[in-house]
């Protein structure tokens, strides 16, 4: 009998999991990466996992102006803003095999959340984006509209700077990347496939209560 309420319970958890993937698909990211250009507000960025693939370029903003593309004190607080794709010809989002891209394709815009203080001249941390790993998206097709979410995994980002010459206390960046990668976790598809094992473990152990 106790074997037979976990297996409910299980049975239960996996079928809420599968409900939420059709609501909501939530991707989750294997492999990420954020290029920093010398104009350090440039980016290019390119984020892989299963049944998803998304590469674009956009900008960023940074409140304290140490990402712009002149020379700053040492210690100015290194802080950042929105990062936001830009929709063009170059942005394209793949799934499961279909490939979008402007207009139909949407990129919700994200942030780094870095793990400690940073101020220039630092060059390396490690950050979340939007502070829970979450970025909203979505397909426009002549069907409606598919929302999604991509979920990426804390990464790494290493900044490069010049020293001024005329003035050694002060830098200007010199470009980037910022780098994070996960394990796969099981796509809906797979998750019905352990409901479907559970359905018949469920029946096999009814089978032999009754014999």
């Amino acid at each position: 009998m106790r074997h037979l309420r976990f297996v409910l319970c299980a049975l239960f958890v996996l079928v809420s999991l599968a409900a939420h993937a059709d609501s909501i698909p939530v991707f989750k990211i294997t492999s990420a990466r954020i290029f920093f250009f010398r104009e350090m507000n440039e980016i290019a960025f390119d984020f892989q996992g299963p049944g998803i693939s998304i590469t674009g370029l956009g900008f960023f903003d940074c409140p304290s102006g140490w990402c712009v593309n002149h020379f700053v004190p040492s210690g100015t607080p290194m802080d950042f803003g929105n990062f936001v794709p830009v929709q063009l010809s170059a942005f394209t989002i793949q799934i499961g095999g279909v490939t979008y891209s402007n207009p139909q394709a949407v990129l919700g815009v994200w942030t780094l959340n870095p793990s400690t203080a940073m101020s220039v001249p630092d060059s390396q941390a490690t950050a979340t984006f939007n502070g829970n790993g979450l970025i909203a998206g979505s397909i426009n097709t002549a069907n409606g509209t598919l929302q999604f979410e991509i979920k990426v995994p804390a990464g790494t980002y290493q900044l490069d700077w010049i020293q001024s010459d005329q003035n050694p206390s002060d830098y200007i960046p010199d470009g980037g990347l910022f780098r994070a990668f996960g394990s796969p976790v099981p796509e809906p598809s797979s998750v019905v496939f352990l409901v479907t094992g559970l359905a018949g473990i469920l029946g096999t152990l009814k089978f032999k209560q009754r014999h």
